[in-house]
């Protein structure tokens, strides 16, 4: 990265520790918009347990709820709520 040959997306709390501003061009993406990932990882090599089973039920759903109440906060409209 340093000599120029490539590109990397990171959060730039990730590079300001390390004063990489001063070595590093730094741009923010702004089109195309970049949306939220969000990722449960759970393990194959164990079973499931209920708490993470309800969490897999009920994360959607949560989500969608908070998401829809911050953009209706930054519209100034009102979102129904989720499912």
């Amino acid at each position: 990265m340093r000599e120029g040959y490539g590109y990397t997306v990171l959060p730039l709390t990730t590079v300001r520790p390390y004063n990489a501003e001063d070595s590093f061009s730094i741009q923010p993406i702004v089109k195309p918009k970049l949306m939220i990932q969000l990722a449960l990882i759970v393990s194959a090599q164990r079973p499931t347990t209920t708490l993470t089973q309800q969490v897999l039920q009920r994360l959607p759903q949560t989500v969608l709820a908070i998401l829809n109440r911050t953009a209706a906060a930054a519209t100034g409209t009102k979102k129904r709520p989720a499912p």
